[in-house]
C-alpha cells in the first residue's frame, strides 16, 4: 500500500509508506500522525464554519485528512462552529429468500 500525504500538509520529501497490491492509503494530515485517514476536514471561512465527514472519495487542495482520533478531538478557534457530517447509513445486504 502506498500512503499518500496531501501535499498540502507538511511531510518529509521522501515517499511516505510503501506500495502493495497497487492500494492507495490516505494518511491523517496532522504532522506526527501516520493513521490512516477516516474523515475529511473543510473550512468556510466566510461563515466561520468547519466541516467534519466521512473520507472524500479524493484528494481535493482545500480539504484536510483526518484519522478517527483526530477528527473526534478536533478543536476550533473560539466563535467558529463545528458541523459534523455522519457517512450515509449502509443498508444490508438482502439475500434471496
Amino acid at each position: 500500500m502506498r500512503r499518500i500525504r496531501p501535499s498540502y500538509a507538511a511531510a518529509p520529501t521522501a515517499a511516505a509508506g510503501r506500495v502493495a497490491d497497487g492500494m492507495d492509503v490516505r494518511i491523517c494530515s496532522k504532522v506526527a500522525c501516520g493513521a490512516g485517514a477516516s474523515a475529511t476536514l473543510t473550512y468556510d471561512y466566510a461563515d466561520s464554519m468547519v466541516v467534519v465527514g466521512p473520507l472524500s472519495t479524493r484528494v481535493e487542495p482545500h480539504g484536510y485528512d483526518l484519522c478517527a482520533r483526530h477528527a473526534a478531538t478536533l478543536r476550533v478557534p473560539r466563535g467558529w462552529q463545528v458541523v459534523r457530517r455522519d457517512p450515509p447509513p449502509r443498508t444490508p445486504d438482502r439475500t434471496p429468500s
